[in-house]
């Protein structure tokens, strides 16, 4: 082989002519070529032209991060996002890898309003333990068409209520329910812990998704008059449930102690207020929650038979901060209410420091009686407790605390023991000793007994919706439907022990009836709420919330019981 000049000066290659190949060699080669395009157009068929799909979930391990393989398009779909960082259930929490696994959501507060420095740890743990359960006990649910026989293991996919980088939790909330109900495809989502979030990811994501959604502690009446499900169809088919009694229960509970209990005892030595001069400051939260407790409290019988006392009330709207010492100064310069109440979250814990502080400085209530305080149950579980027990006012604060408290009817059920139980060992089991230490100390926290009933509801309900359903698919509606299964039947605590014969009658068809580490849960099918009586709570003087052995019967609207002062630690004014 030689060169030879080319235009440009650049050297072009010169070659002798070649000798053809033989014909055998040219078939040869024919049949080679004809082969590999076929093979590659059976490649190319199979993959769908991408290097995501996939007929297991098994065959998504060659990606990083935890995938599955998305059954309605063939593709390998992430399920762990910003927002929705963690997943666990079944056996080492490898449940995903299953192809018979059962998804839901939950959207907690890991470390959002609720989460508190690390404090995603106790609601996380609450399903955490629920799942163990669940694998331990049964190996997951029941088979159903389509898993040869197999039982399916139920997976939580855990997203948070708020991110660190969106100071808007409902845009954090969006983009996990999204995430859910869009990629993951789930039939069901545990969450929001607030009304607000709650609010916005039913009505903007899982309702319009057909996805079922359970609240273990958003309270607010408004969720109640939802249209939770399609025109035409059943409101015993609604989308949106709540394992939180209403706000009307802890509305009316605290108007009929008013009238009922702690206006008369102010009438009467030795306070000596007259009737009608008893002074009533009502300072609320301006959103769904506050601003829904203020008017099912005004709109009471109770409230109406106290009209003659002296009200007042202001709206300190969502702003951080508010109401600002600047606000609070002005409600009570003038007015040194005898009764403060306070409808909002940790903020309000914040104003009760503020009004104590203030109290004493301002020249018209300095020489005026403390104000006694009465709360609902999202600011006493927060912050209250640690409030009264750092005071520095007033060492005997707690003396002039009160709070309905739906969560006491889980803390004294035997359902409850159990859950402690496993909760703790969970907590030491998965977790370092001092966050272990921590989640323990938080197990009142309202909403988490039910957060672990949540799950143990969609395992029943799933199981329930199975049966029968020969295209093993189970939809938000179909949930909706088996819920009336979980209220009629044989007494079915939801714990550990209970659960197989639980999910033997509920996959045979049978009906059930539930009860709860939260309390009872008797369902109102049309609505999704439980109905449940409201105990009122006092706190010791080391900041410690016991029961005062005083009960709001819903039945009855009347406050029962005989104040425990051994147990509080003192005597409230009572008729």
């Amino acid at each position: 082989m030689s060169t030879m000049p080319r235009a440009g000066g650049r050297p072009m290659l010169h070659t002798s002519p070649r000798r053809p190949k033989p014909p055998v060699v040219v078939a040869l080669l024919s049949l080679a070529l004809s082969a590999f395009a076929a093979s590659n157009t059976a490649c190319t068929a199979l993959l769908g032209k991408t290097t995501d799909q996939c007929s297991t979930n098994q065959d998504c391990t060659k990606f990083s991060g935890k995938r599955f393989c998305r059954r309605s398009d063939a593709t390998c779909q992430p399920l762990v996002t910003p927002e929705c960082p963690r997943v666990f259930g079944g056996t080492n929490d490898q449940g995903y890898l299953d192809d018979n696994a059962v998804y839901i959501g939950a959207v907690i507060s890991l470390t959002g309003a609720y989460g508190d420095n690390g404090g995603y740890i106790p609601f996380e743990g609450a399903v955490r333990t629920a799942l163990d359960d669940f694998d331990k006990e049964s190996k997951g649910l029941p088979p159903a068409a389509g898993t040869n026989g197999r039982r399916r293991p139920l997976v939580a996919i855990m997203c948070d209520d708020k991110s660190a980088e969106d100071s808007d939790e409902n845009r954090t909330v969006l983009r996990a329910a999204d995430h859910l109900v869009n990629t993951v495809g789930v039939s069901a989502v545990i969450g929001t812990p607030s009304t607000s979030t709650t609010l916005a990811m039913a009505t903007e994501r899982t309702i319009p998704g057909g996805v079922f959604t359970i609240s273990p502690s958003a309270t607010a009446e408004n969720l109640s008059l939802l249209q939770d499900y399609p025109a035409g169809d059943s409101p015993e088919n609604g989308l949106l449930w709540r394992t939180a009694p209403s706000d009307r229960f802890q509305a009316a509970a605290i108007a009929a102690y008013l009238q009922q209990r702690l206006i008369p005892g102010l009438h009467k030595a030795p306070k000596n207020v007259p009737a009608g001069q008893v002074k009533i400051l009502n300072l609320f939260r301006g959103d769904a929650y506050g601003e829904g407790l203020n008017a099912i409290f005004k709109a009471t019988d109770a409230f109406n038979a106290i009209r003659g006392e002296q009200y007042r009330e202001f709206n300190y709207g969502t702003t951080v901060g508010s109401p600002t010492p600047t606000d609070i100064s002005a409600q009570i310069r003038d007015f040194a209410p005898h009764i403060i109440l306070t409808f909002g979250l940790s903020e309000s814990a914040d104003t009760i420091k503020e009004t104590e502080r203030l109290w004493g400085e301002l020249p018209s209530t300095r020489n005026q009686p403390r104000p006694y305080y009465v709360s609902t149950e999202g600011v006493a579980v927060q912050a209250l407790p640690e409030i009264v027990k750092g005071s520095t006012v007033d060492p005997k604060l707690n003396t002039r605390a009160l709070y309905a408290s739906p969560n006491l009817t889980a803390v004294e059920n035997e359902i409850f023991s159990f859950f402690r139980d496993s909760y703790n060992a969970t907590m030491d089991r998965l977790y370092q000793p001092g966050q272990a230490a921590d989640a323990k100390g938080k197990i009142n926290y309202f909403g988490l007994a039910g957060t672990y009933d949540s799950v143990y509801i969609l395992g029943y309900a799933i199981t329930s919706a199975s049966s029968g359903n020969r295209s093993g698919k189970v939809t938000g509606r179909d949930i909706a439907q088996a819920m009336k299964k979980l209220v009629n039947g044989d007494a079915a605590p939801l714990y550990r022990r209970q659960m197989g014969q639980a999910l033997a009658t509920l996959s045979n068809g049978g009906t059930v009836n539930i009860s709860g580490a939260s309390g009872p849960l008797d369902f109102d099918l049309k609505t999704g709420d439980v109905a449940a009586d409201i105990p009122l709570a006092c706190l010791t003087a080391s900041g410690d919330s016991t029961s005062s052995a005083l009960v709001y019967r819903v039945g009855t609207k009347n406050v029962d019981g005989t104040f425990d002062k051994d147990a509080c630690g003192y005597t409230p004014p009572q008729p």
